[in-house]
């Protein structure tokens, strides 16, 4: 039987004083609170959802430091390790064709790898020691593994193995300092031959609490009525929104693979611009806004109400409680 590969485990101590006096720095992968450094991500969805493209397009936006998704800012490109484990050869050299033609270009050989093979099962010695091998190698700092049954080979509903496998991700992550993401299906609750729930944790939306307790987000992807749409569901703070995901057709010919976009604040590119402002700003008042974006003061509320509804930006009393300043969540 399988038996989960050891990692050297690294500790960080100090008195409670010593950890209160710290002075630690948040750095932003995409948006405020979506994916930052040390962060885990979940994409969970029903198969043909399109979970693939936004696992690459993910890896793309993030090397190049492009918006993810075509809307949340990304403040800087990062280095990004993909293991593709679903699709042929074939189909990823067409599928990268594509979205060389939608971005214009595709991240150079420092920022991005993608390794595609058939399974990776990290409980297993083979599997474990590929990947250590090429994190130590690579260095990202986002490491994207499509989808979660190649990693987890064996029986998805044993507890047990979930959380060995969840267990390697963990330690190599704090080990080489990368923030995995990882793509799965949506998960129900599964029964023994008598009919008794199986011990795998159920909840409702992963199928294992033990996949949304571990991730700090999870995006959640809704199909209704032929709509897609995004719901992230964070483990610290308020849960964001649903925002709309649309496909682009933007320089794509013959029915060629069309970009995902999340409608953030709709399509509009004053949000994205009041985005980029209040990251910079920090935080800016409404005649500030209109000064930089030479709008009227309705205009700048009109842009700014869908991302207050989206849940990505917040107004609040300033120092002297005499001005309101609205800032990024």
């Amino acid at each position: 039987m399988a038996t989960t590969p050891k990692l050297p485990i690294a500790t960080i101590s100090g008195s409670f004083t010593e950890w209160a006096s710290k002075k630690v720095e948040v750095v932003e992968y995409i948006g405020k609170r979506i994916l930052t450094e040390g962060g885990k991500m979940l994409i969970i969805g029903e198969k043909k959802f399109g979970k693939s493209r936004i696992m690459i397009q993910t890896a793309i936006e993030l090397a190049l430091g492009l918006p993810w998704l075509g809307s949340v800012l990304v403040p800087e490109p990062r280095r990004v390790l993909m293991f593709s484990m679903e699709g042929s050869e074939a189909e990823h050299v067409e599928r990268l064709q594509n979205y060389e033609k939608c971005y214009g270009n595709l991240p150079d050989k420092d920022m991005a790898k993608l390794i595609v093979l058939p399974w990776m099962p990290l409980v297993e010695a083979q599997g474990a020691e590929l990947f250590e091998r090429e994190v130590a190698s690579f260095q990202p700092e986002v490491v994207l593994l499509d989808p979660w049954y190649s990693i987890n080979i064996g029986d998805e509903n044993n507890a047990a193995l979930v959380t060995n496998t969840l267990r390697v991700v963990d330690l190599a992550s704090w080990k080489y300092h990368f923030s995995p993401v990882i793509a799965m299906h949506t998960k129900k609750a599964t029964f023994d031959a008598r009919g008794n729930p199986v011990d795998y944790g159920f909840d409702s939306v992963s199928g294992s609490y033990r996949f949304t307790a571990w991730a700090t987000t999870t995006a959640l992807c809704v199909r209704k009525a032929g709509q897609r749409s995004l719901r992230f569901l964070l483990r610290a703070g308020k849960d964001l929104e649903p925002a709309a995901l649309e496909e682009v057709d933007e320089n794509q010919e013959d029915g060629g693979l069309k970009r995902f976009k999340l409608l953030v604040g709709a399509e509009n590119n004053r949000a994205q611009d009041i985005i980029k402002i209040l990251h910079s700003l920090k935080r800016a008042r409404v005649t500030e806004l209109m000064a930089r974006l030479k709008l009227s003061k309705q205009s700048v509320y009109n842009a700014l109400e869908p991302l207050q509804v989206q849940g990505l930006v917040v107004r609040e009393p300033g120092p002297n409680k005499k001005f309101w300043y609205w800032r990024l969540v």
